[in-house]
């Protein structure tokens, strides 16, 4: 479900979406490839580590319980959470010249903050901040740079939904890490 909505983000509308299709080789619809493997493969390392994490706990400290334990609480995280990230940029990078966003405040603040903190949370639980503290740091300052220099909410609704979501998700982690 969650790469139904990558796509159809990537996508975009109208006149964007024809020319992403109509273009042969792409670096953007390569680098979303790349990611959405990353994010697929690492949601489905979890899920599959987990299980036969649960089932070799009853033995203890084995190797075999140690190497599930590494897939599913270590190189899964890591790999789901690189994608969603890459996923993000890629997107943000799609819709990086777009006109200004229609005035529709409250959803779009609404929507972004649940995402915001949603992934926040996630991270935590992840033990994945030292990548997603910086990489939403990276994605809320190229967002402010562009609203500073510009004076006005740069892009269309996507960018500044990601924009400000990243922000809450980075303040959230920092201050859990200062906690």
């Amino acid at each position: 479900a969650l790469m139904g909505l990558y796509i159809l983000l990537f996508q975009g509308t109208g006149r964007q979406r024809a020319a992403l299709w109509s273009a042969g080789f792409t670096w953007p619809r390569m680098l979303f490839v790349l990611f959405a493997i990353f994010f697929v493969e690492g949601h489905g390392m979890h899920l599959s580590a987990n299980s036969i994490s649960s089932f070799l706990r009853e033995g203890g400290g084995s190797a075999a319980y140690a190497m599930a334990h590494f897939y599913d609480e270590v190189l899964s995280h890591y790999l789901g959470r690189l994608g969603t990230l890459g996923l993000t940029a890629v997107i943000l990078a799609r819709h990086w010249s777009e006109g200004q966003p229609a005035a529709r405040w409250p959803l779009l603040a609404l929507a972004s903050a649940v995402y915001g903190l949603t992934y926040a949370v996630a991270a935590t639980e992840s033990q994945t901040v030292p990548m997603d503290l910086p990489g939403s740091a990276a994605i809320a300052g190229v967002f402010g740079a562009r609203w500073w220099r510009l004076r006005a909410l740069p892009g269309d609704l996507t960018y500044v939904f990601f924009g400000l979501a990243y922000g809450l998700a980075a303040l959230v982690l920092a201050g859990w890490g200062l906690y």
